[in-house]
């Protein structure tokens, strides 16, 4: 096969976690606005309902990083909706932390040493997998990787990492590569994030941040995909985003226009994205399996 004639990947992934969540100084987890302490997930149900609608009306697949308190907070508020996310088969199952946790310390003032990080993820694995499934890969909170946690997780067995955030290039055509080892086995695969520039030198990135909050039309996120499909053939963009989001604002506020207006832009970008042509959507892990199989597309 060709190399111009390989796809272009696409993975929309979902970080499932506390409503418009903030880290907290000299707490580990993240809280809700409001000052109260308090983690809501009444956001975060609403929109996860409203995304999986989109994506089951579209047709494609979805890996959802679970928080583990939030998820432990779905199946006791909507059971039937974890259910179905938990037997789709076309969602893939993913791990993201336990309450949110700065295992850097970065804003908490408490980073997180080994022994603390491999507790928690042993006990987020064991949550995701009670309740959804095994947890395929791991995407840390804050996108903010540590070798402690880098180790931790390789111990885990987990099968890919998808924290990082680069800039694609010669050096990374969007493919993946490993993470240094730090003692466990040869490393895990990182699936990073993508951060870019639109034509006008915006920074841009596979987080839907901006177009939910209106500062960003779907047409940016769609030309975005173009511009690199074109680059990268055989590549993988992640489409990222927080359920929370097709709700309120970072802030907490309720979005201008509801859940329709968001559920709108979603499919515009989706629906763009997949018109481009030579566009293939997939789970995290499945591109993973195909590129690990494949000469022409590993790293």
């Amino acid at each position: 096969m060709q190399e111009n004639r390989l796809p272009f990947f696409v993975a929309l992934t979902a970080d499932v976690d506390p409503d418009a969540n903030v880290p907290a100084r000299g707490r580990a987890d993240a809280v809700s606005p409001g000052g109260d302490g308090v983690a809501r997930t009444d956001a975060c149900g609403r929109g996860l309902a409203a995304a999986i609608e989109v994506v089951e009306d579209i047709g494609i697949p979805c890996t959802l990083f679970w928080e583990a308190r939030t998820l432990r907070a779905l199946a006791d508020e909507s059971a039937d909706l974890i259910a179905r996310a938990a037997a789709h088969r076309d969602f893939e199952h993913g791990a993201h932390g336990l309450r949110h946790e700065d295992f850097a310390g970065k804003d908490s003032g408490l980073p997180l040493g080994y022994d603390e990080t491999v507790a928690i993820v042993h006990e987020a694995t064991r949550i995701v997998s009670e309740l959804a499934a095994r947890p395929a890969g791991f995407r840390a909170p804050y996108c903010r990787m540590t070798p402690e946690l880098r180790r931790a997780l390789a111990e885990a067995g987990y099968g890919y990492d998808a924290t990082c955030t680069r800039a694609p290039g010669r050096s990374w055509p969007l493919r993946p590569y490993r993470l240094p080892a730090d003692g466990a086995g040869e490393g895990l695969w990182e699936l990073a994030l993508c951060r870019a520039r639109d034509r006008s030198g915006r920074a841009i990135t596979g987080y839907l941040w901006q177009l939910f909050e209106g500062r960003r039309p779907p047409q940016d996120y769609i030309e975005l995909a173009a511009t690199l499909a074109q680059q990268h053939p055989g590549g993988l963009l992640q489409i990222a985003l927080h359920p929370w989001h097709l709700v309120v604002s970072e802030t907490g506020a309720p979005l201008a226009g509801g859940v329709p207006l968001a559920q709108e832009r979603l499919r515009a970008v989706l629906c763009g994205v997949r018109q481009l042509g030579n566009v293939e959507f997939v789970t995290d892990g499945g591109y993973l399996t195909r590129t690990t199989r494949n000469s022409k597309l590993e790293t």
